[in-house]
């Protein structure tokens, strides 16, 4: 009795977790071109010109999928991807 039990909870809980692990639909890949590429875990923030040398005041709680520029790139104002060294210089 007792092993029926938990192959009851167990096939419940893999049931519940494949059913949830993808949104409608299936998964919606992002198409990124360089200077992006695509992360399916990316960090919640963006490198950006205004934030350069700044911690990511955000504590990521969930995956983040998105086009993130590449290393040795960061956004710019208009948020394109630029070589950090053509990000404006802090005053």
């Amino acid at each position: 009795m007792r092993i029926h039990i938990i192959f009851v909870a167990l096939s419940v809980s893999l049931a519940y977790g494949f059913s949830t692990t993808l949104p409608p639909g299936g998964i919606q890949w992002k198409n990124c071109t360089r200077p992006n590429e695509y992360y399916d875990c990316g960090s919640a923030c963006q490198t950006e010109c205004k934030t350069l040398g700044q911690q990511c005041p955000i504590i990521n709680k969930r995956c983040n999928d998105d086009c993130y520029c590449i290393v040795g790139y960061a956004r710019d104002n208009s948020g394109r991807c630029i070589p950090i060294k053509q990000c404006p210089r802090k005053p």
